[in-house]
């Protein structure tokens, strides 16, 4: 996996600040961490108030508001229970939606695709908050990872638990590792079992996988990565030019 996040430039050994993610982590500090940087900020959900209860510090929303403006979150999604009005987020310039399901349990497909769509869609970086953000927000954001990184359900599960760990179990586990992106997820299959027959490298395919999923196009992906194809019935067959 660290290679992966390598790849993909989410680890950078050289300028990576443990203490800026040890103090961040902390829930006096926001219990906030990036499991994307610049694209999917996971924090716990803020509360009415700034207070302590219970000798645990919970956070209002316009304790956060400033640290997003300076890593350019422009939205917020939330998937508990409402504990606070939106509009302190959306008078302030963000964006904000509602993709409630029940603690513990995991999201329909409609909800997947919602969130997939406001996702792809978002101009800056986007905080995910449940009431932990550790299951539901993790479960979401793994689901993402995998269609647009082409990461298995463990390899999303691994870095999103190395990045907040907690994150993803029980039945939202088994539900990441069953959930499939259904139309990319079989065109990759087909990739990867006619490049590797042409020796190409998992990095490879990896990287004409993002691609078609970039472009939204086969013709498009065809004539940026050089790979053809042919069809007989149900059976596409994928060649490198």
């Amino acid at each position: 996996m660290e290679i992966l996040a390598l790849q993909y430039g989410w680890l950078d050994f050289t300028n990576f600040d443990v203490e800026e993610y040890e103090h961040y982590e902390r829930a006096e500090n926001g219990d906030l961490n990036w499991i994307i940087p610049g694209k999917f900020l996971a924090f716990s959900g803020p509360h009415p108030k700034s207070k302590i209860e219970n000798g645990y510090p919970l956070h209002a929303p316009e304790a956060y508001i400033p640290y997003f403006r300076n890593h350019n979150i422009t939205t917020v999604i939330r998937l508990n229970k409402k504990m606070y009005d939106a509009r302190r987020f959306t008078e302030s310039g963000f964006e904000h939606h509602d993709l409630f399901f029940v603690d513990g349990s995991t999201p329909t497909d409609a909800i997947v695709r919602k969130f997939l769509n406001i996702c792809e869609n978002a101009e800056g970086a986007i905080a995910v908050h449940c009431k932990a953000g550790l299951g539901r927000t993790g479960t979401l954001i793994g689901c993402y990872m995998m269609k647009h990184y082409c990461l298995s359900a463990a390899e999303a599960i691994a870095w999103i638990r190395i990045c907040r760990p907690g994150s993803i179990i029980g039945p939202q586990q088994n539900f990441v590792e069953e959930w499939v992106f259904t139309d990319f997820y079989f065109l990759y299959k087909k990739c990867v079992l006619i490049l590797n027959r042409c020796q190409s490298s998992e990095q490879t395919i990896r990287g004409y996988y993002v691609g078609l999923q970039n472009s939204g196009n086969i013709q498009s992906w065809k004539l940026s990565t050089g790979i053809n194809w042919k069809c007989w019935g149900n059976l596409t067959v994928f060649t490198l030019s």
